[in-house]
């Protein structure tokens, strides 16, 4: 009988627990042996024989370096992420060593861009302090003036990275009569910008005055870390909310905290922080103009199941040195 290949899974939010697993564990069932972290760490021997690894996006309650134990793995063929981003990983490193990267996309896109519409709305309509008055021990007055909210219809929201989440984005405000702009390297095409209405700004500060909502859903990378600071939040309108679904380091967090404090803009919704999730005594978590969510975008029970699924095709092709369905092209 054939051993089996040996896979890693380096997924937080299932090395919790061992036993939690069961997912992965349905879509594996006899294709290859599933083994931990620290199962490797252990044995040198088990090291040599890794080929693959199951690896989160997020990076969400990891506590080993993914680079740096990765490297370690002399026979390392495929690594397999389970979201959009991969930028826990040295692309780089990973084109050298000739690792495949699959990743998973259309199966978070959805959920990440209703996520995003839903800060949106939460920040607009004030939802967290509207809640606390409806089911506060204080009978609440009927249309409380101090809690009033803001319109989305008819005003203007800026995606930065109008890719799969930021044109799902892009739809769902459409169809609230909001009025697109966006900004990134690359122009969508005729047909895409006349389906949504959305004009495009080649120059980020041009982008940033006209917007009521800025969302942040392009990838990470060494141009845009520190996309968003001081000189931004200048260009922004004292009125404008800023939403952030796709990297925290994307945002400089202090100056974030700053122009809320001095109330230089209206609010902010984050589902993603630097690190995450932030330590309970952080600035940002005193403030009452912001929303933060522990990496919520793609948390339903339907989008697990189908990333899990994806990521497990994609190591099954790249193991067989076949197409994946999403791979990441290392040119």
């Amino acid at each position: 009988m054939t051993s089996l290949p040996v896979v890693v899974n380096f997924l937080g939010f299932f090395n919790n627990e061992k036993g939690t697993d069961k997912l992965l564990d349905e879509f594996i069932s006899d294709k290859h042996r599933l083994v931990y972290p620290e199962d490797v760490e252990r044995d040198p021997l088990l090291a040599e024989r890794v080929v693959g690894g199951y690896i989160e996006s997020s990076g969400y309650c990891s506590k080993l370096c993914p680079q740096e134990f990765f490297e370690k793995l002399p026979n390392l063929k495929v690594l397999s992420f389970t979201g959009v981003g991969v930028d826990r990983i040295s692309l780089e490193w990973a084109k050298q060593r000739g690792i495949r990267i699959g990743y998973c996309g259309n199966e978070v896109s959805n959920n990440t861009a209703d996520f995003a519409f839903l800060l949106m709305a939460g920040t607009a309509r004030k939802l967290i302090q509207s809640v606390k008055a409806g089911m506060g021990q204080k009978q609440p007055d009927l249309f409380p003036w101090h809690i009033q909210g803001h319109s989305l219809t008819g005003s203007t929201v800026g995606i930065i990275g109008m890719g799969n989440i930021g044109y799902k984005l892009a739809v769902r405000s459409y169809a609230f009569d909001m009025k697109i702009v966006y900004h990134q390297r690359n122009k969508r095409s005729e047909a895409d910008e006349k389906a949504v209405g959305a004009i495009f700004f080649p120059n980020l500060m041009d982008m940033l005055p006209v917007c009521d909502y800025v969302v942040i859903s392009c990838p990470l990378t060494s141009q845009t870390q520190g996309l968003i600071g001081r000189e931004q939040f200048k260009m922004m309108k004292k009125t404008a909310t800023l939403v952030n679904v796709a990297r925290g380091r994307i945002v400089d967090q202090e100056a974030l905290y700053e122009v809320l404090k001095n109330k230089e803009i209206r609010a902010a919704g984050l589902d993603v922080t630097e690190p995450e999730p932030l330590p309970r005594d952080h600035p940002l978590l005193s403030l009452p103009n912001i929303i933060i969510t522990p990496h919520c975008g793609t948390n339903t029970f339907e989008t697990r199941r189908a990333v899990i699924e994806q990521a497990m095709e994609n190591m099954e092709c790249g193991l067989q040195g076949k197409p994946m369905p999403n791979e990441v092209r290392l040119e």
